[in-house]
C-alpha cells in the first residue's frame, strides 16, 4: 500500500498547468502597464507641444506694472476720454472725445488681448484721418477680446470687452468693459 500511496503522490505532482501566456492576470498587468506607458507618453507630448499662454515668467513686474496702467486709466478720466469704436470687414474706425482743452494725438494704437492665449493677441496703430483714427483690421477669431487703445506715448489708456464676431461697435470710457448691442 505504502508503494501505491507514493505513486499517488508522484500523480498528483504531474498535474500539467497551462503555459503563463494561458493566464488572464499576466495580460492583465502588461495591459496596465502598456496604457501607462502611452498615456505618460501622451502627457509628455501635450506639455511639450502646447504653450503656457497664462503661465508668466516675470509675474513680478507684472505685478508692479499694474500701478502704471492705473496711472494711465486715472489720466483717461482726468481728461474725460470717451468715444465709439466701429470695425467693418477691413477697417477699425475710433471717433473720440476728450474735455476742452485736451489735445488728442494724431496716432492711437489698439491693442486687441485674448483672455487665455496671449499668442493671439494683436495690436494696430491708426492714424487720424478727419474727425476720427482709422486703420486696418483683419477679423479676430470668435470669442471675449480685451481692447485697450492708448496714444504712442503711452500716457492714457482705454479698455473695453468686445465679442468677435457679434460686435461691430463698443462704447469706449473711462468705466472698464462697456459694450453697445
Amino acid at each position: 500500500m505504502s508503494a501505491e500511496k507514493g505513486n499517488m503522490n508522484h500523480r498528483t505532482a504531474a498535474v500539467a498547468y497551462p503555459p503563463w501566456y494561458r493566464h488572464p492576470w499576466p495580460w492583465i498587468f502588461i495591459t496596465m502597464l502598456s496604457l501607462t506607458i502611452i498615456a505618460g507618453g501622451v502627457t509628455l507630448w501635450l506639455a511639450i507641444s502646447t504653450s503656457d499662454g497664462l503661465v508668466a515668467d516675470d509675474y513680478y513686474k507684472q505685478g508692479l506694472g499694474i500701478n502704471k496702467q492705473l496711472a494711465r486709466s486715472e489720466r483717461a478720466l482726468a481728461l474725460d476720454l470717451n468715444g465709439t469704436m466701429r470695425f467693418t470687414a477691413s477697417e477699425i474706425a475710433i471717433s473720440l472725445a476728450a474735455r476742452d482743452g485736451a489735445q488728442l494725438p494724431a496716432r492711437l494704437r489698439v491693442v486687441f488681448s485674448h483672455p487665455t492665449r496671449a499668442g493671439l493677441d494683436r495690436a494696430v496703430l491708426l492714424d487720424k484721418d478727419g474727425p476720427a483714427w482709422r486703420g486696418p483690421f483683419e477679423p479676430l477669431p470668435p470669442g471675449r477680446w480685451i481692447v485697450s487703445i492708448e496714444d504712442e506715448q503711452a500716457t492714457w489708456r482705454l479698455d473695453a470687452a468686445a465679442h468677435f464676431p457679434q460686435d461691430r461697435e463698443i462704447a469706449l470710457s473711462t468705466a472698464p468693459f462697456k459694450s453697445v448691442d
